[in-house]
């Protein structure tokens, strides 16, 4: 386990999490390998996209034993 926080690379949020001196690991693209790393402890934390996130949690019993959604929302895109 490391104490760094997963987020999908190229999203907003790494720029966020970088912003607070979060230790940021991006290097995953797809939301299911970031949630399967979050499952295996590879981080603390894992920010992501709210609606693909939830409905990936929700629909993998993999993901929805082992992962808790948090609040507060980190970002909240009002464009969609």
């Amino acid at each position: 386990m490391t104490n760094s926080v997963g987020a999908q690379s190229g999203s907003s949020a790494v720029y966020q999490l970088k912003g607070l001196v979060a230790k940021v690991d991006d290097d995953t693209r797809f939301a299911d390998n970031n949630l399967k790393k979050l499952a295996a402890y590879w981080f603390v934390a894992l920010a992501l996209q709210r609606d693909k996130g939830y409905i990936r949690i929700e629909n993998k019993s993999e993901f929805r034993c082992k992962v808790e959604r948090v609040k507060p929302i980190l970002v909240e895109n009002h464009n969609s």
